[in-house]
């Protein structure tokens, strides 16, 4: 009894009261801050498509998404694509250069960042690729309008009403695409670029290793270290890394999207005998045969 009559009077002393009472309230603020306060997170935007007006008005929503949830801290992209529309292509550009603004990202090139798709991938702070990643192809594409074109069935009030340009007006245009996209390559790249742009402006694709020597990409490494990287330049020590589209679509905020094409072989729009008019920074690899 004397030993509980004791610690009884222990803590009736009103400096050991106040002392409880503030662990107490600690421990209810450190709780309720760990509930109200979320834990930082990483966000994992993934894009394996070609890059048409659909594919990239779906990435351009998960951009958005990343870029006003506060919780999201970084971004990685896990980008695979052979690049698209000339257009679309543009906006993702700028749509992560304005992402980047706010939030450190970083580009995991997958398996292939090219024409198009490494024109996105030049937006981000840096680019990561495997060794046999496959990057490069810096050019235009498009279809040009027939030495002779007549339909009798259509008038046209300007000799250039069907498709809007001459043969050389097509190309020059061309050329003026493709000096915009190398200097968009060299404004994000800058000094890392270790290669002149008579070379890059041959369209060639180059495996991941060789790309980090001439600068088109800055690591070696896989998505987890891209993560790590990114985290380091978010300053973040604890984190949580977040699937950006599998959070979107449980929210109702993303439709749920089909399989994605396989970007070397699956291209059923583009195999159509006529291409939509307009020009396109798109990769065709070789298929079966080596026809392209």
């Amino acid at each position: 009894m004397p030993v509980l009559e004791s610690v009884r009077t222990f803590f009736r002393r009103p400096a050991v009261l106040w002392t409880l009472l503030l662990l107490i309230a600690l421990g209810l603020g450190l709780t309720a801050a760990f509930l109200l306060i979320p834990v930082p997170r990483v966000g994992i935007i993934r894009f394996n498509d070609v890059i048409w007006s659909e594919t990239a008005a779906n990435l351009e929503t998960q951009l958005r998404y990343a870029e006003n949830d506060p919780s999201i801290r970084a971004v990685v992209v896990v980008l695979d694509s052979p690049g698209g529309e000339a257009a679309a292509s543009e906006r993702l550009y700028f749509d992560l250069l304005r992402l980047r603004k706010k939030k450190p990202v970083i580009v995991m090139v997958d398996t292939l960042a090219a024409s198009g798709g490494y024109y996105v991938a030049a937006a981000a702070d840096l680019i990561y690729a495997t060794p046999s990643s496959s990057i490069g192809n810096i050019g235009v594409i498009s279809e040009v309008p027939p030495v002779s074109y007549v339909i009798e069935e259509y008038l046209f009030t300007g000799p250039f009403k069907a498709f809007g340009n001459t043969r050389d007006s097509f190309t020059r245009q061309m050329e003026l695409l493709k000096e915009s996209f190398l200097e968009c390559v060299y404004a994000q790249r800058g000094d890392r670029l270790l290669v002149d742009e008579a070379t890059l402006s041959r369209g060639e694709i180059y495996v991941g290793t060789v790309a980090v020597q001439m600068g088109l990409a800055d690591a070696i490494g896989s998505r987890g270290d891209a993560v790590e990287r990114v985290a380091e330049m978010a300053g973040l020590a604890n984190y949580v890394e977040v699937d950006v589209a599998a959070e979107m679509v449980s929210q109702g905020a993303l439709a749920p999207t089909p399989t994605p094409m396989d970007p070397y072989y699956a291209y059923e729009r583009i195999q159509q005998p006529s291409w939509a008019p307009g020009y396109y920074y798109l990769y065709i690899a070789p298929q079966a045969g080596g026809e392209r």
